[in-house]
């Protein structure tokens, strides 16, 4: 009996995700920034609204109530008061100027590029920047997805931040030393350092899966390793600013890599209980 030469080969779900993930453009990139970018106004407002006093003593004399929300003429506000002054350990203070400082870095990267698309006098700047920067053309430019679509990455953590903070209850502490990475002397200040890494490196898994199950520990690294590597280059930026600003930081983070910290998980799964129930929400763990 002669075989069927119609017969269609085996479904070969690897190479089609692999396919996928090596073409460029990824083809649902442009939804996902616009869902990013929808997602950190979302939580700037909710931000003003349940803590606008906090806020205002930030602002000081800038006032913005009443007016039309518009997350780019925060942003250029926030850029242009050089008196501004957050420090880390305001949790959500610093998340939420941290945010408009993305907003901006994204509208200036986009605008510097097409310094010719900037917004009619009828446009509002907000929607006319989406409406720009989502353009299928801008997937064609190098210089677009390596200027304007990285800091994405590091907005949708900090929304996700925001997010996950603005759901705690009034009066309990917002984060432990883990995100401000309070430092002292021995090692207590490398456990710290420690802490704050795999605080900012689990909240990074957390949004990136969205609630997808993965095999084992290190496919959910290497399937994430962009946004992880992002993540950690954000976390050494504060700690850099920080330490230019005269404070004492951990310098637990300073040598780590993207590959380090895949090969990590599973050690600190087996040496933090809370870490690793996070952890096992988004893969298989070993017993």
């Amino acid at each position: 009996m002669s075989a069927d030469t119609n017969q269609k080969p085996p479904f070969d779900l690897k190479a089609v995700q692999t396919s996928m993930a090596f073409t460029s453009p990824p083809p649902a990139l442009l939804p996902t920034l616009r869902a990013i970018w929808d997602e950190a106004v979302d939580q700037l407002k909710r931000t003003e609204e349940k803590h606008a006093p906090r806020l205002q003593k930030i602002w000081g004399e800038t006032s913005l109530a009443g007016d039309e929300f518009s997350v780019l003429k925060r942003a250029a506000l926030a850029k242009g008061k050089e008196s501004l002054s957050v420090e880390a350990n305001q949790v959500l203070e610093y998340a939420y100027f941290r945010t408009l400082t993305l907003v901006q870095r994204i509208h200036d990267a986009f605008y510097d590029l097409h310094p010719l698309t900037t917004p009619l006098h009828n446009e509002k700047p907000d929607e006319a920047l989406m409406k720009r920067l989502l353009a299928a053309d801008n997937l064609k430019e190098k210089a677009f997805l390596d200027q304007v679509v990285s800091p994405f990455f590091a907005l949708q953590l900090e929304a996700a931040f925001l997010r996950t903070h603005l759901e705690v209850p009034k009066g309990v502490p917002l984060l432990p030393a883990a995100r401000q990475d309070r430092s002292s002397k021995g090692g207590q200040g490398a456990n710290r350092g420690m802490e704050a890494v795999q605080e900012v490196i689990i909240q990074c898994l957390e949004s990136a899966s969205e609630g997808k199950m993965h095999r084992s520990l290190t496919a959910l690294g290497n399937e994430y390793s962009v946004e992880i590597e992002a993540t950690l280059e954000t976390h050494k930026d504060e700690l850099r600013q920080r330490q230019g600003k005269g404070e004492t930081v951990s310098q637990y983070a300073r040598d780590l890599t993207v590959e380090g910290i895949i090969k990590k998980l599973p050690r600190w799964a087996k040496e933090n209980p809370q870490l690793r129930a996070r952890l096992a929400k988004l893969c298989k763990l070993k017993a």
